[in-house]
């Protein structure tokens, strides 16, 4: 969000958003609680805009507004923002991975047969997994 016309960019992994001022805008990637807890945190006028999934709409607060953004694949799409990269128009800021005391153990059906589908158990704020 730096660079953007954003006069405050915050951080949910460091911040105590339950003692922030509210908020303009809250983007959740993450749907489900998260997106419950997002609607507290908005100022009056403020909105919501969700990736993951429907704007659940018995969680909105009165005065909030919600947009949800749907991204159909697009297979040309990596080359037009190479070239938006190499023109300088986009800038890509690399970040160090996250550490992780051992890689995430796999969950779900995958390894069974016809499974194509598996995930990986949430981390903690330690890089430790939950148990």
């Amino acid at each position: 969000m730096r660079g953007r016309p954003v006069d405050e960019p915050v951080d949910r992994a460091a911040t105590d958003l339950a003692a922030a001022e509210p908020f303009d805008v809250v983007l959740d990637t993450v749907g489900g609680e998260a997106q419950h807890a997002s609607w507290h945190l908005l100022r009056p006028g403020g909105t919501l805009i969700t990736l993951s999934g429907p704007v659940e709409e018995a969680y909105r607060l009165p005065g909030a507004s919600a947009r949800r953004v749907v991204v159909a694949p697009d297979g040309d799409a990596p080359r037009r923002i190479g070239a938006l990269i190499d023109a300088g128009t986009v800038r890509v800021e690399v970040r160090p991975p996250f550490p992780c005391a051992r890689p995430p153990r796999p969950i779900g059906s995958a390894g069974r047969a016809g499974a194509r589908k598996a995930g990986t158990q949430p981390l903690n704020g330690t890089g430790a997994h939950q148990d």
